[in-house]
């Protein structure tokens, strides 16, 4: 298993836990993930929700992976967005 195909192990024996649900449901609400992040005339205010929500983001899209199938390429490209 390479270190990429790792890390997504990792994510789901975290995360699919019980008391790794509870915290990825809490972490839902603290990242914006089903709210909006847009702040009035704040564009600031905007962009540090939209960070809090690209945590949650790459929470669920690894474990939304399968770490025998998705190639390290894959991982390695979504580093760099």
């Amino acid at each position: 298993m390479t270190p990429e195909q790792q890390m997504i192990a990792d994510f789901k024996q975290t995360f699919g836990t019980e008391p790794g649900a509870r915290v990825l449901k809490r972490l839902s609400i603290l990242c914006f993930e089903n709210r909006p992040t847009y702040v009035d005339q704040n564009a600031l205010a905007t962009a540090y929700r939209e960070g809090f929500r690209g945590v949650i983001l790459h929470i669920r899209s690894q474990l939304n992976k399968d770490p025998m199938k998705d190639s390290p390429t894959q991982v390695i490209n979504e580093r760099t967005l």
